[in-house]
């Protein structure tokens, strides 16, 4: 959904209503000093047990990546916000070759 909606005429409008990783909103925080500090959009959400990031991410290669992320059932001491914004500034990081359309973290329990 996210990737489709950057072909939208309306995109740009969009895109400027989420807020930026490092400078906004509740993402104020995440991933300070990071690559993806100042250079990710990312709306947050969660409820118990839950803590969910989506939006956009630019790579250091100028690609606009779409990610999703969400901790789900996690450990009341798990530091799912650490680990997240380990993964948005990862994806920053991108460079080179072509970019992959999407980003996935898949990790067992």
């Amino acid at each position: 959904m996210l990737t489709a909606y950057t072909k939208r005429d309306n995109f740009n409008s969009f895109y400027s209503t989420i807020p930026v990783v490092g400078k906004d909103g509740t993402v104020k925080n995440l991933a300070k000093g990071t690559a993806a500090d100042g250079s990710a959009r990312l709306k947050s959400g969660g409820m118990s047990q839950v803590k969910c990031y989506a939006g956009y991410i630019t790579g250091k290669n100028g690609k606009l990546y779409a990610v999703s992320i969400m901790f789900n059932n996690f450990e009341p001491d798990a530091n799912v916000i650490a680990a997240s914004a380990k993964i948005v500034g990862k994806v920053a990081e991108l460079k080179g070759g072509k970019p992959k359309k999407e980003f996935v973290v898949n990790r067992a329990r």
